[in-house]
């Protein structure tokens, strides 16, 4: 499945709100924070705008790059910056299945042959791989021929029986096959990728560590709605109502790390009488009904490709998540509606500081959640 339009397709609903994406190429040079993101006073909100932070928004992935950093002096910080986004240009390079000449197109028009991979590509299928397998398949990076026969990229449609089940045969990741030592992977039975679940994850995971290498002292970057977070003190978004994306109705304080949301009211499309989001259950090899999953699930993360391919997993089954998200020290945060109320579920030991926007919103911890 194609990178560049997916990313932008899933715009991670629940997410704060975000930058508005400006197109490939573009970049401007900010002042005010980032609607959506609001900066932790813990960490010195009284310091205004020193010569050391810059603030920039560029295109990047299909949807917009938002970066905030910090560093001794601002030639410092716009290193940094640039660095970052050279591993966001670089990702989406290899990761991309709109780019013939990507290391994902290039395995997947080999036929099931050996192809050669690069160290970052092998570390992120093998990252991915890991999530898939621990979330039971709830998460999978190589559902390209279900997305293809859905056309979720597309206007959608709905495939034929035939079509269907040649689809699910060409699909999971069980038909990925890597040789780390030898460098190398292959993908067998006509499988395609689709990095959507963990592309922007593994952007903003090199990304964050390039602008500390390159001397950055607190760096935060948005990417489509994805946020990554790398210093000292906090950082506080503004989670969405699960239908109505432009509505704030949670404040989320978090540390160092990466928050990202998955929901499925990004696009809605219908057919034979039904209406769907953009989201596939690999289960069912089918789209997921928009209106039958109305929730959000916003996961909070050390690294940035966990918390995007775990947010996926969640949304499909909170409940079943638990063990993946104690693996990769992760926590949940649910968005569901009760009638006119927004409740925002979490375990009973959830660390982050959680503030409703809303006299509608109410909070409810461990015992009679969907977490476990």
């Amino acid at each position: 499945m194609a990178l560049l339009p997916l990313l932008q397709a899933t715009a991670l609903v629940g997410a704060a709100l975000g930058v508005t994406a400006r197109g490939p190429g573009t970049e401007t040079l900010r002042a005010a924070p980032a609607i959506g993101c609001l900066q932790g006073a813990e960490a010195g909100q009284e310091r205004g705008q020193a010569s050391g932070r810059i603030e920039r928004l560029v295109g990047a992935m299909g949807t917009g790059l938002s970066i905030e950093v910090e560093a001794g002096t601002r030639g410092v910080a716009l290193r940094a910056s640039e660095a970052a986004i050279r591993e966001v240009e670089a990702t989406e390079a290899r990761l991309s299945t709109w780019r013939s000449t990507s290391e994902l197109s290039r395995l997947q028009d080999a036929q099931g042959a050996w192809g050669a991979l690069s160290p970052a590509t092998l570390e992120d299928l093998s990252a991915a791989l890991r999530w898939s397998r621990a979330t039971s398949g709830r998460f999978d990076p190589c559902l390209g021929r279900l997305v293809e026969a859905w056309d979720l990229r597309g206007s959608g449609r709905q495939p034929s029986a035939e079509l269907l089940a040649a689809a699910r045969a060409a699909s999971g990741c069980g038909l990925l096959e890597l040789d780390l030592e030898g460098g190398r992977g292959r993908l067998l039975g006509g499988a395609r990728f689709d990095a959507g679940g963990y592309g922007k994850g593994a952007a903003l995971d090199r990304a964050l560590r390039a602008a500390v290498a390159g001397g950055a002292t607190r760096v935060h970057l948005d990417l489509g709605g994805q946020h990554a977070f790398a210093g000292d003190g906090t950082w506080s978004l503004e989670l969405a109502h699960p239908r109505e994306r432009h509505q704030p109705v949670l404040r989320l304080t978090v540390v160092a790390g990466s928050v990202a949301t998955s929901g499925n009211s990004e696009r809605r499309w219908s057919a034979g009488g039904r209406t769907f989001g953009h989201l596939l259950d690999p289960g069912t090899g089918a789209p997921l009904e928009a209106d039958a999953h109305g929730h959000t699930a916003t996961v909070v993360a050390p690294r940035a490709l966990a918390a995007d391919a775990l947010s996926t997993a969640a949304f499909l089954d909170p409940a079943a998540a638990g063990a993946a998200l104690s693996e990769a020290e992760a926590h949940l945060l649910l968005l569901r509606l009760e009638g006119d109320t927004v409740v925002a579920e979490v375990a009973a030991g959830f660390p982050y500081p959680l503030t409703p926007l809303v006299p509608s919103v109410v909070v409810r911890r461990g015992s009679g959640t969907a977490i476990r």
